[in-house]
């Protein structure tokens, strides 16, 4: 009399369906006699395209069974969980409890997912390969994380305001780096990867193979976005770094100085996450070193002179050289309020004496060009060629203003030296190494005013020549 409905075709797709149920039926025990020929045609793929029919195309369903408790997962498959079936170990078997859920994932290990006894679990879904061939922007997160235990997804009932924890342990031996989510956020309808890191509010705390969930009613995380007593678990995966995750590609960070050891701590550059060897807008190496519990990334230089032209007074850029460009720097895996410090080392000859950001400050919430002078908590210290920027999460410095274990520089920082490096010469006015020069700058009047004594001077020597 029917079937049971799993799934919905996207597109025209339901014509090849329809098409098919109108198919004459057959049954085993019938009134009276009939006649059940084979099928006339194949109505499942067009006569165009059935060369290119390959099982790719098809949904492969990989287990059948009851979920008599209600989370989604099967409850054979739940009991052949780890521990007999008592995935986290709290002696009942997890297909009776609808808020504890255990499932093979996609490394072929078993992961657990835990929640309230009062808000419990539905709707679980475990998707693999062919998720992330249906979304082949997972990718674009960044070449440099593998998700090898899949992505899944769940609902979790009745919860309250405020934080809702979500235990997930992946297979011994797991430890990913990061979790990512694809679904919509409230700065952004669209569903899309982002890093689900945690915000102090929402987000992934991880510690080895334990990952702890916090999501919050109609926030990030929620994929209805709805404040509805029901968190929609977007669909997530915990990730791993491959490379060094820094965003800068392993043969730039190999040309650096010391054979690719910028830092010179025998160890190369492009196997650290900590340390990042790149080219400023000379095409010079800067090398970048955080704390080894640290993780660097999103680093780039780029120009910065409508940046540097939006300081005030713009007399206080007077007898300051800026040759580097504006360096970009994301620190993770920072204690939520903790502080990181950063080392910059510049190429030997020279010699920086103060560092600029462009940035909100807890002080003044509008972007705007300031001083990074070390204050005893939080700027730059000088040594040599090197500068150590003191930051604290969420204080100055932190473009982001906000304790999330996240140090943020979006593209503003500017690193200025009293010298000009390459090619030497030092002092004189302000200097802006890029192709861009800004008229009203009191660099370029002291440069044009340096050229007309000059050409007055060359004039006056030769008329006097002539007069002899």
């Amino acid at each position: 009399g029917g079937f049971t409905v799993f799934a919905q075709v996207l597109g025209d797709g339901m014509d090849v369906v329809d098409s098919i149920a109108a198919l004459q039926r057959c049954i085993d025990v019938a009134p009276i006699p009939q006649i059940c020929g084979s099928f006339p045609d194949v109505p499942f793929t067009n006569a165009a395209d059935a060369d290119d029919f390959t099982n790719n195309g098809l949904i492969n369903i990989s287990y059948i069974g009851s979920d008599n408790e209600g989370d989604g997962a099967i409850d054979s498959l739940e009991d052949a969980a780890p521990n007999n079936g008592d995935g986290n170990n709290d002696n009942v078997l997890d297909s009776t409890q609808q808020f504890v859920a255990s499932f093979p994932d996609e490394s072929g290990g078993y992961s657990n997912i835990e929640v309230s006894p009062l808000t419990p679990i539905q709707s679980l879904n475990v998707l693999g390969i062919t998720y992330a061939r249906a979304n082949p922007d997972v990718s674009g997160v960044t070449t440099d994380y593998v998700f090898s235990n899949g992505y899944f997804s769940f609902d979790v009932l009745n919860v309250a305001p405020g934080d809702n924890v979500v235990t997930v342990t992946l297979p011994v031996g797991a430890s990913p780096d990061q979790f990512f989510n694809f679904g919509p956020t409230p700065g952004n309808n669209s569903p899309h990867w982002y890093e689900f890191s945690f915000d102090g509010t929402t987000g992934a705390e991880i510690n080895a193979n334990v990952i702890k969930l916090h999501f919050a009613d109609g926030q990030r995380g929620d994929s209805d976005l709805t404040l509805n007593g029901t968190i929609k678990a977007a669909v997530g995966g915990a990730a791993r770094i491959t490379g060094d995750g820094d965003g800068i590609d392993d043969a730039i960070e190999d040309g650096a100085p010391n054979n690719g050891d910028g830092n010179g701590d025998g160890i190369a550059d492009s196997t650290q996450g900590n340390v990042t060897s790149l080219l400023d807008i000379r095409d010079s190496y800067v090398t970048v070193e955080a704390e080894a519990s640290h993780v660097l990334r999103s680093l780039s230089f780029t120009g910065g002179n409508d940046l540097l032209a939006q300081a005030d007074p713009l007399s206080s850029l007077n007898g300051l050289n800026f040759i580097y460009g504006f360096l970009s720097f994301e620190v993770a895996n920072v204690a939520v309020g903790g502080n990181a410090d950063i080392r910059i080392i510049l190429p030997e000859a020279e010699k920086p004496v103060k560092f600029f950001k462009f940035g909100p400050t807890p002080a003044n919430p509008v972007d705007h060009l300031y001083e990074f002078s070390f204050d005893g908590e939080t700027g730059a210290e000088f040594d040599g060629n090197e500068v150590i920027l003191h930051f604290g999460d969420g204080k100055r410095g932190d473009s982001d203003l906000t304790e999330n274990g996240i140090i943020v520089d979006p593209g503003t920082p500017a690193i200025r030296a009293s010298n000009s490096g390459s090619g030497g010469g030092g002092g004189g006015g302000c200097s802006l190494h890029s192709e861009r020069r800004h008229p009203g700058s009191a660099g370029d009047w002291l440069l044009l005013f340096a050229l007309m004594t000059l050409l007055y001077l060359r004039n006056r020597k030769v008329r006097c020549l002539e007069n002899k």
